[in-house]
Order: structure tokens, then C-alpha cells, then sequence
């Protein structure tokens, strides 16, 4: 992380969290400073990193020892801190007070993993494959029943296994307590039909248990998708709280609308700026995943996309696909969620709302690139009953304000956030907005924090494209001209906790 003197800092954030350096000379080697420029550049958080037999653990090109070694760091910072008390940012380098961690989310003095599931242990045998079993996963034939009667039959003593294919759903599927499910490169669930078209009344494709069950469910290596509009479903609704930590969650699953063969939803009918907005052919889902409030799970390299382009095109056609809401979080806790992305829902990407005991670790989202033509919640409706934002504070022609809310916080407790980088790159598929003069911006604001939410830690925020990096209660608290960086602007914390950090 250094550079010549005199030239431009190249690195934008870095976090270290729950680490070990062991029998280096020097840990990390820093040229940033309250004078560098670009002014963001070149921020780092350490969160409980021993440097075990290494003498310094942080250091200038010059020599200069920044942060002694052979220690252990609970927290340790360099770069742009802000509190709700503070008007401008702190340039902080030395020891932070450490984030006060719920226990629920721990194992020890760490934050708690658990690593995707291989299952080497379990002989053939303990496998079941559903394609053995009947479901053709075909693209065309309805799998509703056939998968319900399989995973029933097998969920309780066998893992069961997806082999490769669509595998139509035209009503819920239910995940019932201790399944294991597995996938094969590329195992979809794709739901179709009338049952998921009342986006007044929407229903999951899969229910992962009832609410108030405690149990132990494993999904790894699938896709949820859906063949045509579908906008009563919610393509995953999980109620299972956990009964050991961590054992219970998502592992590389992902979400996908639109822009593959067999959506029915590609450059031939959905094709970019051609007024697809007004078309239905063209529109996602309700929801893709909703984290009920008596849910707990844990989740690693999970991708909800809305297309922008269509995969399977030689040329990748950029098309408009048009999905409500990518992830409701009313989860109590805990729920990890590792390597998350959110990308180009109408109304939001990441909501969470009356939530607890969350850790967010390396979240990325990407507003709507058609955004905002139509602009938001068009060619949707906010539902109150779902805690949908409202957009009524924009005037139609501000085109930088009616846009998909990326993070949205409200009243929600015990939530830390290490490494988000929120990007707006366009308006209206042009992406003049970014960088054509010091106040051109693709939007106003995309993170922001309401209600009555406590004990909330951000560190490493990094945006591209937007005015206002983080909004509290109506009101702008970070704006991104005053940490400009390396492409994102960033700044190392912003802080709801009640501490006040001094340079």
C-alpha cells in the first residue's frame, strides 16, 4: 500500500479482520497520511489481527513505525471517521475503541465462519438424486410435485442432490427441517405461472421451514430463477432459526432474473431502451430473499442479480428487466452474511428493518442501469405492508433522486458492516453522470440509516456515482466530496454508538 513520494495514492480501503501475521518482518507498509491525496486513499482497518513474531505491524516507505508489532490489535484505524455528533470527518491514525460485538454473532474472540459444506464424509450411498427419482429438470415439465414428494421422503436421512438442469416450480415448495440439498454447476429452480402472479398477495417458491421452527437446513450450489414474470413470488423465504450456529444457510446459491435461456426474458422481447418498463414479459419477481424475524442463518458468496444482460447472447445484449426488491432482512439474529451481492432492483437491494445481531462482510451492490426511466417505484407500487421506501421526497424530473435505495437501515440493532462498495454508474444507461464536473453525480443518495437503530458499526464504505454517501433520518451526514479517492470515494467508519472519536 505504498507509493513514490509525490505520486498518487493507488489503493482505496483495506480491512483486516479476525487475522494472524505470523514470523514477518514487517505486517503492512503504508504511504497514506492526512496529507496524501486522493484524500480517501489508503484506508485501513485492523479488528482483532495478532502479529505474532513480527516486529512492526505497520510502517511507512521512510521506516517510520506507525504501529508496533508482536501485539494483539482489537482495533486500529487509518482514515476518514464519522460519528452522528461530528460535521466533518476525523483523520484518524492510531487505536479505536473496539466495536462493542454482539455475542450471538461470535465464536470465541472472532466473529463466528463456517465453511461451504463438501460433505467428503458421507459415503454414496447417502445420496439421493432427483432426476433418479423422477423430476426431469427439463426446462418445460412441471417438477412441483415430484420435488416435494422427494425432498419429504428423503429430507430426514439423505442428502438430497439437484443434477444439473431447470427444474419448473409453479407453486411453493417447502423445506422441511434437517434437509441438505446440493447442486451440480448449474441446478435451477425456476418458477413459472399463475400461483406467483399477484404481487398483492406473494408467495415463496421455496419456504425454508415455518415460522418459529429451529432446526438445521444446508442449501449449497443452486440457482433460483424464474421462467417469464412472476411477480408474486418470492423466489426464497426463509424462517428457520438456527439451532447450531452457523450450520444453517446458503453457500454459493444465487439468484437470478432474467437474461439466460430458457427466462423467456432476453434481448428479443427486453431489449435496453426500448420501453420495456410497459411491457409485463419484462418484469421480475416480487422479492428475491426475505429473512423472516424468526430466521437465523448463515450465508457465503451469495449473487442476487437482475439481469442487465443476457448471458447467453455472443455478444451479451444489454436488456431491461425489471424486478421489485432484491433482499428483506427482519431477521432477530444472528445472521452472517459473507461475500453478499444486491444488483438492480427497483425499489431497493439490501432493506433491513427491526433486524439484530447482523454482520455484513463484503457487500456490493449496482443501482438499476435503466434508472431512472421509469423512475422508482415504477413499474411498481410501495407496499407499506412490506416496509417499502417511498420516493415521494423526489420530484419526477430529479432524475439523481428517484432511484433503488442500495443499503437501507431502519430501526435495527447490533449490525456491523465491514467493507460495502455501492455503485451508481448510470443514468439511464448513459454514464456521463459519473465525473463530468465536480457536482455531476448518477445519484443523490443509495445508503442510509432511519428509526431507532443502535449499536451500528460501518467500516470501509466505498461509492461510485453518489452525492451523499450516507444519509441518518432524513439528513446528510457524509457527502462523497469531501473523500474523494483512488475510482470509489470512501471513508474508514461512520459510527451509531455513542462513542466519539478525538484525532
Amino acid at each position: 500500500m505504498s507509493v513514490q513520494p509525490g505520486q498518487n495514492e493507488t489503493v482505496g480501503g483495506l480491512t483486516i479482520l479476525d487475522s494472524h501475521f505470523y514470523n514477518t518482518r514487517i505486517g503492512i507498509i503504508t504511504s497514506a497520511n492526512a496529507q496524501s491525496m486522493p484524500p480517501s486513499a489508503g484506508q485501513i482497518l485492523l479488528d482483532n489481527v495478532h502479529f505474532d513474531k513480527t516486529p512492526v505491524a505497520v510502517q511507512s516507505p521512510a521506516g517510520e513505525i506507525i504501529l508496533q508489532g508482536n501485539q494483539r490489535i482489537n482495533s486500529w484505524g487509518q482514515g476518514h471517521v464519522y460519528t452522528p455528533s461530528s460535521r466533518n470527518y476525523t483523520f484518524i491514525r492510531g487505536l479505536l475503541p473496539p466495536p462493542n460485538k454482539s455475542a450471538l454473532l461470535m465464536e470465541g474472540s472472532k466473529f463466528l465462519e463456517y465453511s461451504r459444506p463438501e460433505y467428503l464424509e458421507y459415503s454414496v450411498n447417502q445420496f439421493v438424486t432427483v432426476k433418479s427419482l423422477g423430476a426431469k429438470g427439463d426446462g418445460m415439465t412441471d417438477d412441483t410435485a415430484t420435488i416435494q414428494r422427494i425432498i419429504d421422503t428423503y429430507a430426514a436421512n439423505k442428502i438430497i442432490f439437484f443434477d444439473a438442469g431447470a427444474y419448473i416450480h409453479t407453486n411453493t415448495v417447502y423445506i422441511p427441517l434437517n434437509a441438505i440439498i446440493v447442486g451440480e454447476v448449474e441446478s435451477i429452480i425456476m418458477a413459472r405461472g399463475s400461483s406467483f402472479g399477484d404481487a398483492l398477495n406473494p408467495k415463496p417458491v421455496w419456504k425454508v421451514a415455518q415460522q418459529g421452527e429451529s432446526g438445521n437446513v444446508q442449501i449449497v450450489d443452486m440457482l433460483f430463477s424464474h421462467q417469464g414474470p412472476v411477480p408474486g413470488a418470492i423466489m426464497m423465504e426463509w424462517n428457520l432459526k438456527s439451532a447450531c450456529p452457523g450450520k444453517s444457510g446458503l453457500w454459493s446459491t444465487h439468484f437470478r432474473t432474467g437474461g439466460a435461456k430458457g427466462t423467456n426474458q432476453t434481448p428479443s422481447n427486453c431489449l435496453k431502451l426500448t420501453g420495456a418498463s410497459q411491457r409485463t414479459e419484462c418484469q421480475g419477481a416480487f422479492l428475491q430473499l426475505h429473512v423472516t424475524s424468526s430466521a437465523s442463518l448463515y450465508m457465503e458468496n451469495t449473487w442476487l442479480w437482475v439481469a442487465d444482460h443476457n448471458l447467453d447472447y455472443p455478444d451479451h445484449s444489454q436488456i431491461d428487466i425489471f424486478n421489485a426488491r432484491t433482499i428483506l432482512v427482519e431477521s432477530q439474529g444472528p445472521l452472517w452474511m459473507y461475500g453478499t451481492a444486491a444488483e438492480h432492483s427497483v425499489l431497493y437491494q439490501y432493506h433491513f428493518v427491526n433486524a439484530k445481531n447482523i454482520l455484513l462482510g463484503q457487500a456490493q451492490t449496482e443501482t438499476g442501469y435503466f434508472q431512472s426511466n421509469p423512475p422508482a417505484p415504477e413499474p411498481f407500487t410501495s407496499l407499506t405492508n412490506w416496509f417499502d421506501p417511498v420516493f415521494d421526497m423526489c420530484s419526477k424530473d430529479k432524475f439523481s433522486c428517484t432511484k433503488g435505495w442500495s443499503l437501507d437501515i431502519n430501526n435495527t440493532t447490533n449490525m456491523y458492516i465491514y467493507n460495502a462498495g455501492l455503485y451508481s454508474f448510470f443514468q439511464n444507461w448513459n454514464t456521463s453522470c459519473i465525473g463530468t464536473s465536480a457536482n455531476s453525480y448518477c445519484q443523490d443518495t443509495l445508503f442510509r440509516i432511519r428509526g431507532n437503530s443502535q449499536n451500528l458499526y460501518l467500516w470501509n464504505l466505498e461509492t461510485v456515482g453518489i452525492e451523499n454517501m450516507v444519509e441518518v433520518d432524513g439528513i446528510v451526514k457524509v457527502k462523497s466530496r469531501d473523500n474523494l479517492g483512488v475510482f470509489p470515494d470512501g471513508i474508514l467508519g461512520y459510527f451509531i454508538d455513542g462513542l466519539d472519536f478525538k484525532q
